[in-house]
């Protein structure tokens, strides 16, 4: 993975590698203590999970949750999404990744914010994860997504949390591993579903 990771940013002269502890952070969130640490996604794998669903994306927003230094929102910018936005709870990290989408010349939103009280946009949507944080920032996610009105797709990768989105059946439905890639998880909204959903947050 180090070997891919260094050819995306030898390839697009970015500085997307490496970890991040959630203790070297700057952020003054209270959920700081449920995050997980910063490592970048390996791109082939991102772009292998988003063909596998045989979408077209121009009408979708691409939603990176802890988008870190922001790979994951400059591979995403090669499909073609109306627009991608990065949700991030560290300035510092916001700042590498403004940076970083620059140097590639794409265009994406990086927004510092903790991702426990982002507001989805209206409109058709997929949800990213690479295992940003633990269960209670979780399961508020799920409660937000849930008043989410538009097609909707969540992809998560190395998926420890997967427990806590399977019990959201009331507007989720498990499309399951992904064979080309298979550290990814992925669910698809089911709409007309959510009637009474946010009776549960």
């Amino acid at each position: 993975m180090g070997a891919n990771q260094d050819l995306f940013d030898a390839t697009y002269g970015t500085d997307t590698g490496g970890i991040s502890p959630v203790w070297d952070l700057d952020t003054d969130s209270a959920n700081a203590r449920y995050g997980e640490r910063y490592q970048a996604i390996p791109a082939d794998e991102l772009d292998a999970a988003l063909s596998f669903l045989h979408k077209d994306w121009s009408a979708f927003t691409f939603v990176d949750l802890g988008c870190g230094k922001g790979r994951a929102l400059i591979a995403a910018s090669q499909h073609g999404f109306a627009r991608v936005i990065g949700v991030e709870f560290a300035k510092s990290l916001v700042d590498i990744a403004i940076k970083n989408s620059k140097i590639a010349g794409v265009r994406v939103e990086v927004r510092n914010e903790d991702a426990a009280q982002f507001e989805f946009p209206e409109g058709d949507i997929i949800v990213f994860m690479f295992n940003p944080f633990r269960e209670t920032v979780m399961r508020q996610v799920m409660c937000n997504l849930a008043r989410h009105q538009g097609k909707l797709y969540l992809l998560y990768y190395r998926p420890e949390q997967s427990a806590v989105i399977d019990e959201r059946t009331d507007f989720l439905a498990k499309i399951g591993q992904i064979p080309t890639a298979p550290g990814f998880c992925v669910w698809q909204g089911v709409a007309g579903a959510c009637e009474g959903c946010l009776e549960r947050c």
